[in-house]
């Protein structure tokens, strides 16, 4: 059975799905998600502070980003930067770079459904 782009094959995981749509993405589309998570970050903890948990989402939505232009540029320069070392020291930190999203993403990504998930249910008193 094959699929088409829009349907993820049936082993597909969340980290699969979304490296395939941040490769897809153009790269503006890229930087405005890694600019509007900082951006969004940055305005609610100076406007309201109270509302520290809104950063978890904006966190995982600008890593994303991030991870996405990180990969592009591996992938797109990955082949002539493979000469010096001072090119593959570009690639380990750039890749360093993509581990640390993946991380940071996934730690915020889980936080927000934690979050999600107990504004949906509310305290629970025994």
């Amino acid at each position: 059975m094959s699929h088409d782009d829009s349907t993820p094959p049936s082993n597909a995981t969340i980290f699969t799905v979304l490296a395939d749509r941040a490769r897809l993405a153009p790269d503006g589309r890229l930087v405005a998600y890694a600019g509007a998570g900082i951006l969004a970050i940055g305005i609610v903890l100076i406007v309201h502070p109270a509302w520290w948990l809104l950063v978890l989402p904006c966190l995982a939505f600008s890593a994303f980003g991030v991870w996405g232009i990180a990969d592009r540029i591996v992938a797109e320069r990955a082949a002539e930067w493979s000469v010096s070392a001072e090119h593959r020291m570009r690639i380990a930190v750039l890749t360093g770079v993509k581990r640390s999203a993946v991380v940071i993403g996934t730690v915020a990504g889980v936080g927000t459904f934690l979050l999600v998930v107990a504004l949906v249910v509310g305290p629970w008193t025994l």
